[in-house]
C-alpha cells in the first residue's frame, strides 16, 4: 500500500458510517493475500476471506466452548469483539511457501480497525504462530508494534513514535520488505508515522513456517480483548 492507499483506508472508516465493508474492487482490494471483515454474510458458516484467496478461518471459542467473545458493530461494517481470555480465529496455512508464509524480500502491507480494551500485557492482533515468523502487536505501553524471526530464531521488531488510545477506534497500517530496513513504514489513523528497529536492524530474512495464522491471539497467555 501507499502512503494514499493507506490514507484512502482510513477515511473510508474515519469518515463515513457504513454498515457493511465496501466490496468494490480497486487499488485498495487487488492482490490482497487475506481480507477478514467479520461481516454477518462472512461469518455464516466461517471466517470467510473476501480476497480470493480462500484463506478461510475458524472462530476458536475456547477449550469448553463457551465465549464471552461476540459480533459487535465496527468502525467499518461489523466487528469481533474478543474476550481476551481464550478465544481467536485460526486460518490455517495452505502449505510450505504458501500465500501467508513471508520469505525474503516479500513486501508486506498489513491494515486494521482495533479497539483495545486495555494494556495489561503484549497482544497480538494477528500472528503467525505462537514461535512467530511475523506477528502484529500492541504493547503495554499502547504502541503497535512489528515483530518477526529468523533462521536462527533471532527476532526482530519495530515500533512507531507514537501510541494509541485504549477504547478508541484506531487505524493501524503498516508497510515493509523483508531484508530493507529502511523500507518499514508505520500509519496511525492515516498519518504517517516514524519508526524505528528496537531489535536487530530489519535488514535479516524472515523464517516461514507452516503454523496457523492467527487473529486475536499469540501464544495461550496472549489472547486480545478488544
Amino acid at each position: 500500500l501507499s502512503a494514499t492507499e493507506v490514507t484512502r483506508l482510513y477515511q473510508i472508516g474515519a469518515t463515513s458510517k457504513i454498515s457493511k465493508t465496501l466490496q468494490g474492487r480497486d487499488s485498495l482490494t487487488n492482490g490482497l493475500v487475506g481480507w477478514w471483515t467479520f461481516d454477518g454474510p462472512d461469518m455464516l458458516t466461517n471466517v470467510a476471506d473476501s480476497s480470493g484467496q480462500g484463506n478461510n478461518g475458524s472462530l476458536i471459542l475456547g477449550a469448553t466452548g463457551n465465549t464471552s467473545t461476540t459480533t459487535v458493530p465496527g468502525r467499518l461494517g461489523q466487528a469481533l469483539s474478543f474476550d481476551g481470555t481464550n478465544d481467536r480465529v485460526s486460518i490455517s496455512d495452505p502449505g510450505t511457501d504458501s500465500v501467508l508464509d513471508f520469505n525474503a524480500t516479500t513486501t508486506i502491507s498489513i491494515a486494521m480497525w482495533v479497539n483495545r480494551a486495555n494494556n495489561a500485557i503484549l497482544v497480538a492482533p494477528l500472528a503467525k504462530g505462537s514461535n512467530s515468523n511475523y506477528a502484529f502487536e500492541l504493547t503495554t505501553a499502547s504502541k503497535p508494534q512489528f515483530f518477526y524471526r529468523n533462521s536462527s530464531n533471532t527476532q526482530f521488531q519495530i515500533f512507531p513514535t507514537s501510541a494509541i488510545t485504549n477504547n478508541v477506534w484506531h487505524h493501524l497500517a503498516f508497510t515493509y520488505t523483508f531484508g530493507v530496513s529502511s523500507s518499514a513504514q508505520w500509519y496511525i489513523d492515516g498519518t504517517a508515522v516514524s519508526g524505528s528497529w528496537t531489535s536487530g536492524t530489519g535488514n535479516q530474512d524472515p523464517r516461514p513456517n507452516d503454523l496457523a495464522l492467527q487473529i486475536g491471539r499469540y501464544s495461550s497467555s496472549e489472547h486480545y480483548s478488544g
